[in-house]
């Protein structure tokens, strides 16, 4: 919520690999995706590549 309080000063860094957003306060926050999904994020890969 600081982080949203911030607006258009705010960072937060999405490390797809690791599957953590980092905030500026250094907190960080896990979140879960589809392993198929992250694989196709990590290589640029798309339905019709």
């Amino acid at each position: 919520m600081e982080d949203a309080g911030r607006g258009a000063n705010a960072t937060l860094t999405v490390d797809l690999e690791a599957q953590e957003i980092k905030g500026s306060d250094g907190g960080t926050l896990a979140f879960d995706i589809d392993p198929h999904l992250k694989h196709c994020l990590l290589e640029g890969l798309d339905d019709i590549g």
